[in-house]
This record gives C-alpha cells, sequence and structure tokens, in this order.
C-alpha cells in the first residue's frame, strides 16, 4: 500500500480538543468545531508556492458547551451551516456577506451527537440529526421560512450515534428507475444496529425499513455511498467491536453484509470520496486506511504514515478528506 500524503496542516486556534472538520461542497471553506463550545470558519485557497492556506474568518457563538458535529448544506440553499452539541441544541446558521447569524435554534431533550444536510438531489433542503435519548430529529425547510419537524422516537435504545442520508434516486428501491425521488436515511446506534427509514410521503412519517443486524458494540459511523452509476446501492458501518461492515442492495434479494476488516482498534469515522470510489476509515487513536472500489471489491490502498497519524474523519470535494487528531489540530489528505 502507499502512504497517504497530507496537503496541509491547521492550527485551529480552538483551546480545547476539535471533535469535526467539514469542507463545504466548493472546498473554499472550512468549519471546525470544539469542547471549547466554538464552531471556526475558515477560507481555504490555493497557494502556488505553499499549497491550500487557511485564513480564519469568523467565530460562530451560540453553543453553551462542546459542540460535537458541522454539517454544510448545499450552496444552492446560501452558505449554511448546520452544528449541534452536548448542550442539548441544533443551530442552523446562514452567512450574509461576511456576517453570520443564526436563523435556526432548537433544545432537544438530551445531547445531540450527530447532524448531517440531506443530499441535494433530494430537492428539499433537510437536515437530519441524532440525540442521546435514541430521537432522530428531521428538519425540512418550508417556503415560509420556517422549519418543521419530524421526530422519530425511540430510534436506538441508548442512543444515536450516527446518520446519513440515502440515494433518493436508488431505482430497485424506489421502483422504476427516475420513477420517484425517495428520502431514506440510515442510523447507527449504541443498540448495535444500523437501520434504514424511509421518508412516508402521505403523512411525512419515518417508519422502518430495514434493520441490519451484524455489529457486536456500539455503531460509532454509518456512511451512504451517493452514485447512480452503480447497480446497487451501498451502506458501510463502523462499530466498537472493531468491524467495518459492507451492506449492499441491490433492489431483489435485500441487504446483503460483508466484513470490509476487523482492525486492531476502534474504527472511529468512514469517508466516502466525492464519488464514491473510495472510502476512509479513520481508526484508532492515530490511523487512518483507504479502501477502493475494484468491481465490488474493496481493497486498501493507502495508510497512514506513522509521522502523519491522526484521527476523526469528514468527506471533502476534490478527492481531499479532513479530520482532525483530537488536539487542536487539522489536516488534509489526499485519497
Amino acid at each position: 500500500m502507499s502512504q497517504i500524503q497530507v496537503l496541509s496542516r491547521v492550527n485551529s486556534g480552538h483551546s480545547d480538543l476539535v471533535h469535526d472538520v467539514r469542507f463545504d461542497h466548493f472546498g473554499t471553506s472550512l468549519a471546525t468545531c470544539s469542547s471549547d463550545r466554538l464552531i471556526k470558519i475558515f477560507q481555504v485557497q490555493k497557494d502556488e508556492h505553499a499549497g491550500q492556506t487557511f485564513s480564519h474568518v469568523a467565530d460562530l457563538k451560540g453553543h453553551e458547551d462542546a459542540v460535537w458535529q458541522v454539517s454544510w448544506a448545499f450552496p444552492l440553499h446560501g452558505t449554511v451551516l448546520a452544528s449541534c452539541g452536548y448542550d442539548r441544541k441544533i443551530i442552523i446558521w446562514r452567512q450574509d456577506g461576511r456576517q453570520w447569524s443564526i436563523v435556526y435554534e432548537y433544545v432537544h431533550d438530551s445531547p445531540v451527537n450527530c447532524i448531517s444536510f440531506a443530499p441535494f438531489d433530494l430537492g428539499r433542503l433537510m437536515l437530519a440529526a441524532g440525540a442521546s435519548d435514541g430521537t432522530i430529529l428531521v428538519l425540512s425547510y418550508q417556503d415560509d421560512g420556517t422549519w418543521a419537524m419530524k421526530k422519530i422516537p425511540n430510534a436506538h435504545g441508548l442512543g444515536v450515534m450516527a446518520v446519513s442520508w440515502g440515494d433518493p434516486f436508488f431505482y430497485p428501491l424506489n421502483g422504476k428507475r427516475g420513477d420517484t425521488v425517495t428520502a431514506r436515511l440510515a442510523s447507527g446506534g449504541c443498540d448495535n444496529m444500523v437501520k434504514i427509514w424511509r421518508e412516508n410521503g402521505d403523512n411525512g412519517a419515518w417508519p422502518e425499513e430495514s434493520r441490519l443486524d451484524g455489529h457486536t458494540d456500539w455503531v460509532r459511523d454509518v456512511a451512504w455511498r451517493i452514485n447512480r452509476l452503480f447497480e446497487h446501492t451501498t451502506v458501510v458501518s463502523a462499530s466498537q467491536d472493531r468491524k467495518v461492515l459492507i451492506w449492499r442492495h441491490d433492489g431483489h434479494t435485500g441487504w446483503t453484509r460483508d466484513v470490509l476488516k476487523v482492525f486492531d482498534d476502534v474504527p472511529w469515522t468512514l469517508s466516502f470520496n466525492p464519488t464514491g470510489s473510495s472510502l476512509g476509515v479513520f481508526w484508532g487513536t492515530n490511523s487512518m486506511t483507504v479502501f477502493r472500489d475494484s468491481n465490488g471489491q474493496w481493497l486498501p490502498i493507502t495508510e497512514t504514515p506513522s509521522e502523519d497519524e491522526e484521527n476523526l474523519g469528514d468527506e471533502s470535494g476534490h478527492n481531499t478528506t479532513s479530520f482532525s487528531n483530537g488536539s487542536h489540530e487539522a489536516a488534509m489528505v489526499n485519497h
């Protein structure tokens, strides 16, 4: 295997642990969040000699405790960022010119662990979040400028750890190719389960569609590959049992399961590149392995060199992945 190329390192300026790092769709802005209660925004520029440069442009203040995760909306909806944290808050931020403001805030009954905007192909501005009380919250932007919320109570016993939006155009699940656009979510939780949820177009409810049973410990992350070129859909799950599992559905035989790898330590975070052809797995204290899809077989192609080991990952544009090592620094790698 070749070694992962570390493109850049960023001293975030946070005064406590960094929990998440996310590029926007174009890779021109970077958001970080931390236990210091802050979200920091960086402008990303390419330099002929220095490579990528990162200029700190804003601090977003609104959380009252650790901020666990952030997510960018597709830019057609404007410059919109969502965040969640231990303070039980979901906050939606919008940039107008150089100013950021809070356009929506919700306080849940328990800490909110994960958050994700829906893909552009869904055609609506939607957001999903998972909470420690086992609830999944789905927010939809309305024409009058308000946000409507649907809740999936008791989605996972002991808590929801991860949510990931499904491919809205995966035709074997929806019927005929191009027939309908269907909203689906994959979630993972402390009940060791991966679950698939499908929106009911009649009443907006989110019934459970599938239950994927294969892990023996908490599911730490899930990632749904979005790509219309494949004749099957793929969900990947990472668990505290040290396994990363590949779940496939071809529209006929239901979900099948394969073990990608049993790691030497816990895999924490999963990240597909934009085309879905490669998958980054961030595991243990300081390790990352990248796999590439070769005719349905996921083969390891790169790994972190010892001097550049980090953890905690996130998908981004241009085949670049950003991640934090749980300190005050972020790094960008190529895969």
